[in-house]
């Protein structure tokens, strides 16, 4: 993708007043796709305003969350908030810090007690 004008943007959200200015970062750098561990992501919805999420949901198309479980109150807070973007949940040994599996999560969706990791992405084999 960088070929074709975009770019990489990495924000330091280890300081709290730094984290409540995410939303609106996303919108000035004009971020579209966003990694993020599940925990971390969780915090969206704890520190953020309806305002504010509403604008992430506006902006983002694909929110990857990898580095831990994918806890399903995530999941039920996307689907039940009706946000568009692509939700996936991303696993890999740790060992070589890459993700091997995907699964995208669909609002029909019922997960009973926790979320697939997927199936392994194409050439991983």
């Amino acid at each position: 993708m960088l070929f074709f004008g975009a770019s990489i943007v990495v924000c330091n959200l280890t300081d709290f007043d730094a984290f409540k200015k995410f939303p609106e970062m996303i919108q000035r750098f004009g971020v579209t796709h966003l990694t993020f561990s599940p925990s971390g992501f969780k915090n969206f919805f704890r520190v953020y305003s309806k305002d504010q999420m509403a604008q992430l949901n506006r902006n983002l198309d694909c929110v990857m969350l990898a580095g831990e479980v994918f806890d399903k109150k995530i999941f039920d807070e996307w689907r039940e908030n009706g946000h568009h973007y692509r939700l996936l949940n991303l696993y890999g040994p740790t060992e070589a810090t890459v993700y091997a599996t995907v699964h995208e999560l669909m609002p029909g969706a019922v997960y009973d007690s926790s979320i697939p990791i997927g199936q392994c992405l194409e050439d991983c084999v």
